[in-house]
């Protein structure tokens, strides 16, 4: 009989408020274009985390520098160039990450 599998956590920050946790590291599946699916390493904030964000927000992604990061991940998993373009239709505006 198989015991429970081992449970990874990864620190998060708000960088607004200072706050800090430790959450549980997930995966699931990412698919872009019709590529081959690839598995995505991701965690869940807790609400009081994304605190000090714009009132409307209902998600948020990190973009850090490590590996896990989800731009590391696109350029690794897909083969993308290390540039990384985000658009936010709402404000009318692109950034684009080198």
């Amino acid at each position: 009989m198989a015991g429970p599998s081992p449970s990874y956590q990864v620190p998060q920050q708000n960088p607004i408020t200072g706050d800090t946790t430790f959450r549980d590291l997930a995966e699931d599946i990412v698919s872009v274009d019709g590529m081959t699916p690839e598995m995505f390493l991701f965690s869940c904030s807790p609400e009081y985390l994304v605190k000090g964000s714009v009132n409307s927000a209902k998600r948020v992604l990190g973009f850090g520098r490590s590996k896990v990061a989800f731009q590391s991940q696109m350029v690794n998993a897909f083969d993308f160039p290390r540039k990384f373009t985000v658009c936010l239709s709402s404000l009318n505006l692109c950034l684009t990450l080198h």
